[in-house]
């Protein structure tokens, strides 16, 4: 492999996924309902009195956990990065939109959510298409549909509605922003897939550009 692209994709594997903490922390603020994973992981932090940094990576290790002993190969700088540092940028990214903006109308609930869904698409694309791991709770998905005749499609409905269910049964606000996370997220990625992440990896932008110019 290429230095340059190996770059790129580290380069995109850590700042995907400090984008995509980043994201989720607009969307608490909202408080309009997050993704499925970080609703259980606020109810879990709800019923433990803790930090929700503390709760994810509690959590995510226990994700990390099950990978570890039936399938280390989904395991990558992705899955590190994920556990070490992306719930505690959530989480300050909510302390400093809190000081900011420290009683937030409807009106600003709905832009942070909206920014926050623009955010998470286009720095999930990046971590996705650099392709160094996956989240430790997206393995549990894909471990479950390699090792069952279930698709990945459902075994990761499976997983999302139990999230919903236990983060809904420990006070986490579930609303539009989960149901748009659920269903109609994956769309958004692909978008960016194509827009931005594969022409960044393989600098097809500069090709592009180079044509504009010769119109």
């Amino acid at each position: 492999m290429k230095k340059d692209i190996l770059g790129k994709r580290v380069f995109m594997t850590i700042w995907g996924t400090i984008g995509t903490a980043i994201g989720c922390g607009f969307l608490k603020f909202a408080d309009l309902g997050m993704d499925p994973f970080n609703a259980m992981v606020t109810g879990i932090a709800n019923l433990g009195g803790m930090q929700h940094g503390i709760a994810f990576t509690l959590v995510t290790a226990i994700f990390l956990i099950f990978t570890l002993i039936f399938d280390k190969r989904y395991i990558g700088v992705t899955t590190l990065v994920m556990l070490f540092l992306f719930g505690y940028v959530l989480q300050y990214t909510l302390v400093l939109l809190n000081i900011f903006f420290p009683s937030a109308d409807i009106f600003l609930r709905i832009i942070t959510l909206s920014f926050g869904l623009l955010l998470i698409s286009a720095a999930s694309s990046l971590y996705f298409t650099a392709d160094m791991g996956v989240s430790a709770y997206d393995a549990a998905s894909l471990i479950a549909a390699d090792k069952s005749p279930l698709p990945f499609r459902v075994c990761r409905i499976i997983t999302d509605v139990t999230c919903v269910i236990l983060g809904f049964s420990f006070n986490a606000t579930i609303g539009i922003g989960t149901i748009i996370t659920a269903f109609f997220l994956g769309l958004a990625i692909d978008f960016f897939n194509k827009q931005l992440a594969e022409p960044f990896l393989y600098g097809r932008f500069m090709m592009k550009s180079k044509k504009k110019i010769s119109f």
